[in-house]
């Protein structure tokens, strides 16, 4: 419900405020106050909370060293939110800057690591979108490639492979 929504932004503000800048869980309460403000976003459709998100995130991503093993995923969050933004605004700056950032975050994961495949995915998305609204070829083979290395990627019984697999059908369609 809304009110439970709102419950929790309100905690995780809190719980942002209370520690200092370079304590080592900062990065991570920022990412949960980001994804409940997509979390609103989504719901309610406020471009504010879109833009908070993103703001948000890019202050997570700021206070996270290249070689902490959480960077891929604060990055990743912050390329679906650009996505998103260009899905309301049509601003190709921000669909690149999104490719850009996840293509950083596909750098930084092993192949091993388990949300390896997600990436890809969020990687596949973003070259579709781009596909549709620049038409380069390359973009949709690209796009293919990602989600078929992240359905490779993923054991049978995840329960994340039918989406990947959906995901990988859309980029064959």
């Amino acid at each position: 419900q809304l009110k439970d929504l709102e419950r929790s932004l309100a905690a995780e503000e809190n719980a942002v405020a209370l520690p200092p800048d370079d304590h080592p869980q900062k990065p991570e309460r920022l990412d949960g106050l980001a994804n409940s403000l997509g979390n609103r976003y989504q719901r309610l459709g406020e471009l504010d909370d879109l833009e908070r998100a993103l703001e948000v995130s890019e202050r997570a991503i700021a206070l996270t060293l290249d070689d902490d093993p959480k960077k891929p995923h604060l990055l990743s969050n912050l390329s679906v939110g650009l996505t998103n933004r260009y899905q309301r605004k049509g601003e190709l700056e921000d669909l690149e800057r999104s490719l850009s950032i996840i293509e950083y975050a596909i750098k930084l994961t092993p192949d091993s690591h388990p949300e390896k495949p997600k990436h890809l995915s969020v990687l596949g998305v973003s070259l579709m979108y781009r596909f549709k609204r620049l038409g380069k070829r390359d973009d949709i083979e690209r796009a293919v490639e990602a989600n078929e290395r992240a359905v490779a990627l993923t054991p049978e019984s995840h329960p994340a492979k039918p989406i990947l697999l959906e995901k990988l059908g859309a980029s064959l369609g």
